[in-house]
């Protein structure tokens, strides 16, 4: 059974929530907070898969966010596999896709 969480981020919504999820995709995504926040949250992800997917010249999600949202992830107990994708910039892309799609597999099983 899949569980959403309310909020305009997800991810951020989550972390602040922490508990055992079937899997997370933040695809262009991270952690919301101005630059040079802490993430310090509380609780476990349980080894929660959330992957991580996003260019390193998005011009929304800087590279470094996506660094500090998978160390503020893993420190809650998530499993967390990256994927930066060079001069993509702002979108979604099918070995994005491709890995979601395998994630969700595995957490159907």
């Amino acid at each position: 059974m899949s569980r959403q969480i309310p909020g305009i981020h997800h991810v951020t919504a989550m972390a602040g929530d922490p508990q055992r999820f079937g899997g997370v995709a933040a695809l262009s995504g991270g952690l919301i907070g101005p630059p040079g926040m802490e993430f310090k949250y509380t609780g476990s992800l349980a080894q929660t898969p959330v992957f991580l997917g996003c260019s390193d010249v998005d011009f929304h999600i800087p590279l470094e966010r996506v660094h500090e949202s998978a160390a503020a992830l893993s420190a809650l107990g998530a499993a967390v596999p990256q994927r930066i994708h060079p001069g993509m910039g702002h979108t979604v892309n099918q070995d994005e896709l491709d890995f979601v799609r395998q994630m969700m597999v595995q957490a159907a099983a």
